[in-house]
């Protein structure tokens, strides 16, 4: 796990002193559906890099990133009297994904298709269940029910219009999420994301 953070901010360190470097702020939309649960909609902002791989026309590049992450699950259960209540979940996280890409350039229009892995780090989500208060937990990390670390991976289909870049794809968790008290769930995301980016050199 160390060699592999080291081994990410060793390839920012060089891309940032690279002249064909790019950074650019994003935000996007985050569409959560774990198998077995239903849809949660969160968010994505942060910022992301371009790092070209050759001076080519059409090359590969390198795409570190760094954003706050919204992700979540829903779903229902029915309390002793067999009143059916809504339970809902919102994890946020620091996740940094680490892509290696392929640009087409036809005319003044890019093509991009790009995947690889990501590491998060959970900072903070609550649980809620109906409006009962007594049920609502306000962190579930710090509530030891979710694992603080996840890792997976992302595929990404885009496109760049002069400093402007739409990104659509989706994420994978290849973990299960909860542990000791909810050890009986395993809402393990899977996610649909949409992310637009203005590039700022």
């Amino acid at each position: 796990m160390r060699k592999f953070v080291c081994a990410i901010l060793f390839c920012l360190s060089q891309a940032i002193s690279a002249n064909d470097f790019s950074f650019a702020p994003a935000a996007g939309i985050v569409i959560s559906h774990p198998k077995g649960y239903h849809t949660q909609v969160g968010f994505s902002i942060g910022v992301k890099t371009m790092y070209s791989l050759s001076d080519k026309l059409n090359h590969f590049y390198l795409s570190p990133g760094l954003s706050l992450v919204s992700r979540g699950w829903k779903d229902y259960i029915y309390d002793i009297n067999d009143h059916k209540k809504e339970w809902i979940c919102h994890p946020y996280y620091i996740e940094m994904p680490i892509n290696i890409g392929y640009e087409w350039n036809i005319n003044n229009l890019g093509l991009l298709l790009e995947a690889g892995p990501y590491i998060a780090l959970g900072l903070f989500g609550s649980s809620e269940i109906g409006n009962d208060s007594e049920l609502k937990i306000s962190n579930i990390f710090s509530s030891n029910l979710y694992k603080r670390f996840d890792f997976g991976y992302k595929l990404n289909v885009g496109a760049v219009l002069h400093r402007w870049q739409i990104t659509i794809g989706i994420s994978h968790s290849l973990q299960k999420p909860s542990k000791d008290e909810w050890q009986e769930i395993n809402p393990k995301d899977f996610s649909y994301h949409i992310s637009f980016s203005y590039s700022i050199k």
